[in-house]
């Protein structure tokens, strides 16, 4: 997980603070404060339309609202609420780059506005820029609504904690943050696996035999969901194995594992249209590859100029956290010193802006 450097605001996103409405929405806005004479239009803060999204999401009633006339309402509300945040994507993109914050994937079309703190539970959080984070559609769909207010709740330790207190909760305890974490690549090794027919389960490759020189992509086959490679294991051949990119943890590190799991980082059912491990593996072979041609580089002079088309590649293939584990394991293996090089030369906006390299190689 790339470690980020957020803004604590944006000027080019800017919250509202009333909103206007009109049709049936202004209707059930009035009828909930009993307007005996509604009006076509209906203003209302950005604040009270959270606080009733709010009571909605605790499972409250809505005065004077049948229950059909509340999920209207609420509809209404969300919509709007919804467009509000939306507008968030070109800053962060801006900022952090067109990259999914949370698995790398780069994301050269739709940028989705992701919330940290689920706005389904804790509405109140919908439209707070501290809240987004850029994401991918499989990493936003396998997060979701996590955690619930009861799950939140009960992790505060508090009696009847509020809104603050259960942000808290998500944000500064229970999990690991891009934004929050400087040390997040290191909390979450990317490690090469592979899989032996000979005996169950993946094999994880040490870090020598992760960038052998004889390593190679054979195939990428998105119809059966695997990713296969030659690879050279204590110096002999594997030829056609299935191999994975998987995102590790220390296993005491209970938060890492909570995360790992909340992201689901290493889910790959072959029923559901999730590429990010393939897609990460193949990173991993990209990585490699460019490796490669840098050791191979005639003299000081190539290598440089080689190296100005390293950044650019780099991000065409998304997966930061990748590359830089790749080129980590190389420069162990082969006493190279691409990691700091590689972190100092993408941090460039044109490339993977808003990097925090505080802990990084």
């Amino acid at each position: 997980m790339r470690p980020i450097l957020k803004p604590t605001s944006h000027a080019h996103y800017l919250l509202p603070q009333s909103l206007d409405f009109g049709g049936a929405v202004s209707g059930l806005l009035q009828q909930v404060v009993a307007i005996k004479a509604p009006t076509a239009m209906y203003r209302v803060s950005l604040i009270y339309v959270l606080k009733l999204l709010l009571k909605h999401s605790r499972g409250l009633k809505l005065s004077n609202l049948t229950p059909m006339q509340q999920d209207a309402l609420i509809t209404g509300l969300k919509q709007r609420v919804a467009q509000i945040y939306k507008t968030a994507a070109a800053p962060l993109a801006q900022e952090l780059g067109a990259f999914c914050a949370y698995c790398g994937t780069a994301l050269p079309g739709l940028v989705e506005v992701e919330h940290a703190v689920p706005k389904a539970h804790y509405p109140m959080f919908a439209t707070s820029w501290e809240n987004f984070l850029p994401a991918c559609s499989p990493c936003n769909t396998a997060k979701g609504n996590t955690p619930d207010r009861i799950k939140a709740a009960r992790s505060t330790g508090i009696h009847a904690p509020g809104e603050q207190d259960l942000r808290n909760a998500i944000r500064r305890r229970n999990y690991i943050w891009p934004d929050l974490a400087a040390d997040s690549w290191q909390r979450f090794p990317n490690k090469l696996r592979y899989h032996d027919p000979a005996r169950p389960g993946w094999v994880e490759l040490n870090i020598q035999d992760s960038v052998a020189s004889g390593n190679q992509l054979i195939a990428y086959d998105v119809i059966q969901h695997q990713v296969l490679a030659d690879l050279m294991v204590n110096n002999i051949l594997l030829s056609n194995v299935q191999v994975a990119v998987f995102v590790d943890c220390d296993p005491h590190d209970a938060v890492a594992v909570e995360t790992i799991d909340l992201i689901g980082f290493n889910d790959d059912s072959p029923g559901t249209y999730d590429r990010r491990q393939m897609n990460r593996t193949r990173a991993w072979f990209d990585a490699l590859e460019e490796c490669r041609l840098l050791l191979q580089a005639n003299g000081p002079l190539a290598r440089d100029q080689l190296w100005e088309n390293t950044p650019r590649r780099a991000a065409s293939s998304g997966f930061y956290a990748v590359w830089l584990s790749v080129m980590s394991a190389f420069d162990a293996t082969y006493g190279c010193r691409y990691a700091s090089r590689f972190v100092l030369a993408t941090k460039d906006p044109l490339y993977y802006p808003g990097t925090n390299t505080q802990q990084l190689p």
